[in-house]
């Protein structure tokens, strides 16, 4: 039986038989890990406090050959602001969700695991700011996985800042007015303003993100944004993820 330790972020949690609780934790070396802590429901277990949604801690860890359990545990940050806030609660619960669907286990991403520790010390530090650190983030992690393009293009005529370029889910293609081929397939708009936010995000720091100055014109950008990200993730997930206001338990 093989033992030993590593840092990582706590992004689920569910019950395990009668006594136990199964836990994914994002890791920096190993990608996302499933353990399994023992008697941690009977409410007596030292290790419960440091085992709560979004905690960054040391894990003493210990494998056999089905499965990794618990041993101990001991936290590095616990975002307390972070927990305090409701909008930011609700706002990490969906950003790590995304993580979770879109992630397999013991797959190592280093660069994905240091953006879900910025994103969780942004929201901590800016709450005020955070739609457009979770705009930000699901640029950067969609892109680092390679689930977006590194250019947005017109497929036909090869234009990159036309008045606004048409994006079909159908076809996977984006398109200028003047191109659409099959403009009764619909489609989502995005304009020049838009896709130079999706570039400035995909190579920011998150700290960066949140120094842009909101305006009218960065407000519908982000909208735009938004929006063909989200068609992203439902093209990769196959189903809508719940809703940002959903209560849950940490």
């Amino acid at each position: 039986m093989r033992t030993f330790q590593i840092k990582g972020i706590i992004i689920s949690k569910r019950d395990l038989g009668e006594s136990d609780r199964a836990f994914k934790i994002m890791t920096e070396h190993e990608g996302k890990l499933e353990i399994i802590a023992k008697n941690t429901r009977n409410g007596s277990s030292t290790r419960n406090g440091h085992l709560e949604l979004f905690n960054y801690a040391t894990f003493f860890l210990y494998k056999s050959e089905n499965h990794t359990y618990l041993n101990q545990c001991q936290t590095i940050t616990e975002f307390t602001r972070l927990k305090s806030n409701l909008e930011t609660i609700s706002t990490a619960y969906y950003a790590i969700e995304i993580l979770d669907k879109l992630t397999a286990l013991n797959d190592p991403a280093e660069e994905i695991f240091t953006l879900l520790l910025s994103f969780l010390r942004e929201l901590e530090q800016n709450p005020l700011k955070n739609e457009t650190i979770l705009l930000a983030f699901k640029t950067k992690l969609l892109y680092d996985m390679g689930l977006l393009p590194s250019v947005i293009i017109c497929d036909s005529c090869g234009n990159k800042l036309a008045p606004e370029l048409i994006y079909s889910p159908r076809e996977h293609k984006f398109h200028c007015r003047s191109c659409q081929i099959n403009p009764g397939f619909g489609g989502t708009t995005i304009s020049p303003q838009a896709i130079k936010l999706f570039y400035f995000l995909q190579k920011t720091h998150l700290s960066n993100a949140i120094k842009l100055k909101t305006d009218q014109t960065l407000s519908q950008a982000s909208k735009e944004l938004t929006t063909l990200l989200d068609i992203y993730l439902q093209e990769n997930l196959g189903k809508e993820l719940k809703s940002k206001t959903i209560s849950y338990n940490l």
